[in-house]
């Protein structure tokens, strides 16, 4: 292991906990990634804007009187009364009704959290699923505020007329290890040994990607970033190829490449979703999402799950691009 992975997997300790505040969480990361481009003379740019952030104030369920460990997905405040039950691997983020949760593609005993409803919804393990099926009195109730909540872009390199921006989200659900502490903690070191072309490229790090109240949850810090970066620098992030580091070490590393294309595969349509604010010039680097499925925005995406000959491939391919 060369020192550039060496240093990745120690940030990985450094930066990934479980923590179900979402906001305080984003805010420590923040603070990590301008302390190290501090420390390490790093030139930088910020784009500063308040985003509007769920406060997951608080969440409960209960199976016949038995609390029932679970996860806020909800993004309105409510009660959930009977099981409701709802599998969240479909990826239908606008099922509009109050609900309890599951995905049938994780780990049975993952919490996972792939989607967020505009509804009253808390996410249970596959394991508790017959717990609250089978259960004569289900109750649940989720308290959710919006926060405006300031945040910080980072960007690294080429502001005036770069050929590639390469973009990684710096915010993570629950644990987040895979998804997306790892691509930060790569990052980082390359920045820091020179590794990445900041002559020609970009560098692009953003927050609270995860979920935000406006527009399709996922998608406000992108809208704003690239509004920012074309009032400030005067270019369209948009019209540039751009490259995404998300979400690898797990299982295969691989590079979807959608320029010039359609998107098909599963994993070719949510990297679309995802990041089509960004333009449709994207190549991503990642893991298929058959495999991502298993710990995708659960408690169990842990370091454990990181594999460092997966960060190793990832690294090359990262090279290759920027």
């Amino acid at each position: 292991m060369d020192e550039i992975v060496k240093e990745t997997m120690k940030i990985l300790q450094d930066i990934v906990t479980m923590d179900t505040n979402y906001i305080r969480k984003t805010a420590k990361r923040q603070q990590y990634i301008e302390g190290y481009l501090q420390d390490n003379k790093i030139d930088y740019h910020t784009l500063e804007f308040y985003v509007p952030v769920p406060d997951f104030a608080r969440y409960e369920l209960y199976a016949d009187g038995e609390k029932v460990p679970v996860l806020p997905n909800g993004l309105e405040s409510g009660k959930i009364e009977g099981p409701y039950l709802k599998d969240s691997a479909d990826l239908d983020s606008n099922y509009p009704y109050p609900n309890i949760n599951f995905c049938s593609r994780a780990e049975p005993n993952a919490i996972a959290t792939p989607v967020f409803y505009r509804a009253p919804a808390l996410a249970i393990s596959r394991r508790d699923v017959p717990k609250v099926l089978n259960a004569r009195e289900v109750y649940g109730y989720l308290d959710v505020r919006v926060r405006d909540v300031k945040t910080k872009t980072f960007l690294i390199g080429n502001v005036n007329n770069p050929k590639r921006v390469g973009v990684v989200h710096y915010d993570a659900l629950w644990t987040g290890a895979v998804d997306n502490s790892v691509s930060v903690a790569l990052i980082l070191p390359m920045l820091r040994a020179g590794e990445l072309d900041l002559k020609d490229n970009l560098i692009v790090l953003f927050g609270f990607e995860e979920v935000t109240f406006f527009y399709d949850y996922w998608e406000y810090t992108m809208r704003k970033t690239v509004e920012g970066i074309l009032e400030q620098f005067g270019f369209d992030v948009r019209e540039k190829e751009v490259v995404v580091v998300d979400s690898f070490g797990h299982r295969d590393t691989v590079v979807v490449d959608l320029r010039g294309r359609e998107p098909k595969t599963l994993t070719e349509l949510v990297i679309y979703d995802s990041y089509k604010r960004l333009g449709r010039n994207l190549v991503q680097i990642t893991e298929p999402m058959e495999d991502l499925f298993l710990i995708y925005h659960s408690d169990m995406d842990t370091v454990d799950k990181v594999d460092v000959g997966k960060v190793e491939i990832a690294r090359d391919y990262v090279r290759q691009f920027l």
